[in-house]
């Protein structure tokens, strides 16, 4: 992995804060840091695979 595709710690806050300010409701990641939150707030952090079972897009 090179180092400019790793996740910081402040690149991951920002993108949540992002997210969360644009009233976002759910963050679509493989980001294994991101996808140990689960939620930020109200925002739910889910895995593509997830994502697409749930709303039936497999």
């Amino acid at each position: 992995m090179s180092a400019s595709s790793r996740t910081t710690p402040t690149m991951m806050i920002v993108s949540l804060e992002a997210a969360q300010a644009a009233g976002a409701a759910l963050i679509v990641s493989g980001d294994r840091h991101l996808l140990s939150r689960g939620r930020w707030g109200e925002v739910a952090i889910l895995r593509p695979a997830v994502f697409l079972a749930d709303f039936g897009l497999e």
